[in-house]
């Protein structure tokens, strides 16, 4: 489980990562328990995306049924598997294989900044702000994320800006198509 010291650690260190200090990193247990410790950030933050899901639902379309909900939380558990075993495999192809660790470990505590920006959005969303507003708003905390996630990969396995990048183009596509799929797969006919 994750303590609270921990915690403010690793807080600490996503407001390093939105400076760009390199520093970052000294805020992070990158060891393999903090990394596996680090996957538990995945069940509060399932409660925060079940809340986006539905307040993020339109209402236009059929209700958010138990088999949607169901597809959404399988996609999220994939979700937050897929890419660390991705670096896992990776890092014996670049070579990064003793820092691949350290790097999940702040990739995963890194899903806090998403849900920070994505959140407040969704409940301005919910209350009515104008929609193209928000859709301005949501491209602009999804770009400060992506840009983040290449900055760690980058500093963490010491990789090039251009490899770092690729692999957040990967990560990107790889969660477009997983939610998509999903979201198809929770709206279709069983027969």
């Amino acid at each position: 489980m994750i303590s609270l010291t921990e915690t403010r650690f690793a807080l600490r260190g996503l407001l390093r990562i939105l400076r760009f200090d390199s520093s970052f990193v000294q805020f992070y247990d990158r060891s393999r328990d903090g990394a596996l410790r680090s996957f538990w950030l995945a069940a509060p933050l399932l409660v925060i995306f079940l809340l986006r899901l539905y307040l993020l639902h339109d209402p236009q379309q059929p209700p958010v049924t138990l088999r949607m909900s169901a597809a959404m939380i399988i996609a999220y558990a994939i979700n937050w598997a897929y890419f660390p075993l991705f670096l896992l495999w990776i890092a014996r192809y670049i070579d990064r294989e003793k820092r691949v660790i350290g790097c999940i470990a702040v990739y995963n505590w890194l899903s806090i900044l998403a849900v920070f920006t994505s959140l407040p959005l969704s409940l301005l969303g919910w209350v009515g702000l104008d929609a193209g507003f928000l859709q301005a708003l949501d491209i602009v905390s999804v770009i400060l994320s992506l840009v983040c996630e290449g900055y760690i990969l980058a500093v963490c396995l010491q990789i090039s800006g251009f490899f770092a990048a690729a692999f957040v183009i990967l990560d990107l596509i790889l969660n477009q198509i997983l939610f998509t799929l999903a979201d198809h797969l929770g709206m279709a006919p069983i027969f």
